[in-house]
């Protein structure tokens, strides 16, 4: 199965794991006492949504190849469930930015929740655009 395996294979990987590096961030940063998300259940959800249909895209293409119109329905579902989560992260991350950089300066768990919810939300839109990316490469043919 893996012998048929081409580049695209190896980065979908790649941004499946980005994409769990920066799901254990928004985790994390949602622990924060008094910084959680505003609506962390949704993010947990669309992330889990998310991870789910980008393992399963990456096996579709093992499967049916790179064009198939199933592997093109997968990535699309994933995409669109990391975006979600991704906007619901930015979202309260960045309202809180504001409130933290302009007056807060001196809150220690406020800042390490805002830090780390920004490394998720960029390890997310690293996945999403490497996991685009891969659709467009082109495999060569056996």
């Amino acid at each position: 199965m893996l012998k048929k395996a081409g580049i695209s294979f190896y980065l979908n990987l790649a941004a499946c794991l980005l994409l769990i590096v920066g799901f254990i961030l928004a985790i994390v940063s949602n622990a924060k006492p008094g910084f959680s998300y505003a609506n962390a259940t949704s993010v947990m959800i669309f992330s889990a949504v998310g991870l789910i249909a980008f393992l399963a895209s990456v096996f579709c293409e093992l499967k049916f190849g790179t064009h198939h119109m199933i592997t093109f329905f997968v990535k699309w579902i994933a995409v669109l469930a990391v975006s979600i989560a991704f906007c619901l992260i930015a979202e309260t991350r960045i309202s809180n930015a504001g409130n933290l950089l302009s007056w807060d300066t001196e809150n220690k768990v406020g800042l390490s929740a805002l830090y780390t919810g920004f490394a998720a939300i960029i390890l997310y839109v690293a996945a999403v655009v490497l996991f685009i990316v891969t659709t467009f490469i082109k495999e060569k043919k056996a």
